[in-house]
């Protein structure tokens, strides 16, 4: 079973492919472009890499949200226009999920961030024990501390994603010794970890329509928030 997972909910991008057997290959980058103008560029590069073809994927996985609302709307047209084109099922992942994927070797709690402006962030926990990561919290836009305010007291906690450079100073302030940090190659989620969560979801038969699926923004964007005020 060939999954082809692509990842563009922050400023970072990446896809990959991947089965039962192994990862067959993973292109990730965070450079400031628009993901409008690497995302396809990536694919496109990865499956000519891996002498591989749109057609030979079995089903498409994309990380579903929270994150960046342009790029969640750009992964999903994405993921939505392959599979549309060779009629496959679509598998969405959380981009916290797939974030906090790769900590595995951590024990205890582990809290991916992302920044969602207004001194918020979305995040979640989970809680990895013995190598098998479980969800403690849902996917929500909260303010930091109220998130921390969740973890037991005197636990051991890693923080990942793109908020924790925004909140380092805060949340070592207010946790200091028992905060922990990804490293930079597991900071950030990628479209590997969503691959991997994808082919689980599969072999549990979890899929999507492309027809109906839609991203997980969480909240509405500012733009709509505002147009909603000048209703009012």
């Amino acid at each position: 079973m060939l999954i082809l997972a692509i990842d563009a909910s922050t400023i970072a991008a990446s896809a990959a492919i991947l089965d039962e057997e192994k990862l067959h290959g993973e292109i990730y980058t965070d450079y400031k472009l628009k993901h409008s103008e690497k995302l396809l560029p990536l694919v496109d590069t990865l499956l000519n890499d891996l002498r591989m073809t749109m057609q030979q994927m079995d089903v498409f996985a994309l990380s579903e949200g929270p994150g960046s609302f342009t790029g969640l709307r750009i992964e999903a047209a994405t993921a939505k226009a392959f599979a549309h084109a060779c009629d496959k099922p679509i598998i969405g992942v959380s981009t916290l999920e797939a974030c906090a994927y790769f900590q595995g070797r951590f024990s205890g709690f582990i809290c991916p961030i992302l920044d969602a402006q207004q001194n918020s962030v979305y995040g979640a926990l989970f809680e990895n024990t013995n190598g098998a990561l479980r969800r403690e919290t849902a996917d929500a836009a909260i303010p930091l501390m109220d998130l921390i305010d969740q973890i037991p007291s005197d636990s051991n906690v890693l923080f990942c994603g793109d908020a924790v450079k925004k909140f380092h100073a805060q949340i070592v302030e207010r946790i200091s010794t028992h905060a922990f940090f990804a490293n930079h190659s597991t900071m950030m989620p990628r479209a590997s970890a969503v691959a991997e969560i994808a082919l689980y979801k599969m072999q549990n038969g979890v899929s999507s329509d492309y027809k109906t699926f839609l991203p997980n923004y969480i909240r509405v964007s500012q733009a709509e928030a505002n147009y909603e005020i000048k209703l009012d």
